[in-house]
């Protein structure tokens, strides 16, 4: 059973991930006040432990270490301000958190981590479903003139749709009048797809998987230490 400060932390940390998570499925987009508000709560408690002599440094490493990785992914393009401040925020609320599976306490690690892991369904599924429109015999690249590695990438990044839906981004361009795959991934909500049959990928809310990869945490522990001693184990 967790002590009254950690459930607390907990209960806000599940809040904040929640909320953010409704927001960015409605708008693909979330208000930094989430964040001001958990931050705001994380840096409380840490005052009120530094005051009861309750605080431990090691909380102070996972912040800076989070806050480090979660600033190089968002530099690096790999995750969107809104995703990089989640797992910041979460670190802050949380710093640390000793589940029965894990090699390290630093829950903001551990949620990032877990939603990665989490997130790999997204290319299963897409390679799923195209491999099941080929077998029903639909031409999902008929008037494209690809190199088969190039439509093999595709198939798992996106799909082909007759009529997407309102968060999608286009997988494809027009050169020199012919149809191309574009694999580069560099759209934004601004390039939202206005069109229909067409190759596209939706426009992943990433806070969705940080719930998910939460709740995994508090019920089991952290998914990357269960993948690295499986493989240890081959």
């Amino acid at each position: 059973m967790y002590d009254p400060l950690t459930l607390a932390r907990l209960l806000v940390v599940g809040g904040v991930l929640s909320y953010a998570t409704y927001e960015d499925l409605k708008e693909r987009a979330v208000s930094d006040l989430v964040w001001i508000v958990g931050g705001g709560f994380g840096i409380s408690v840490i005052i009120f432990e530094c005051l009861s002599t309750r605080f431990d440094l090691i909380e102070l490493v996972s912040i800076g270490l989070v806050g480090a990785i979660s600033y190089a992914l968002y530099k690096a393009d790999l995750y969107g301000g809104a995703d990089a401040l989640a797992i910041i925020t979460v670190s802050v609320i949380l710093p640390i958190f000793r589940p029965s599976h894990a090699f390290h306490s630093m829950a903001g690690l551990m949620v990032l981590t877990n939603s990665l892991i989490l997130s790999l369904s997204i290319p299963i599924y897409f390679a799923t479903r195209n491999l099941l429109s080929l077998l029903r015999g639909e031409r999902i690249f008929e008037g494209f003139e690809e190199p088969l590695w190039k439509k093999l990438f595709a198939s798992f990044i996106g799909y082909r749709s007759k009529k997407p839906g309102k968060f999608f981004l286009t997988l494809e361009k027009v050169e020199g009048g012919k149809r191309r795959l574009d694999l580069s991934l560099k759209s934004t909500k601004e390039d939202f797809v206005q069109g229909e049959d067409i190759w596209v990928t939706p426009a992943i809310p990433m806070i969705l998987f940080m719930l998910a990869g939460f709740v995994v945490m508090v019920l089991y522990g952290d998914l990357l230490f269960s993948v690295l001693m499986a493989l240890g184990r081959l």
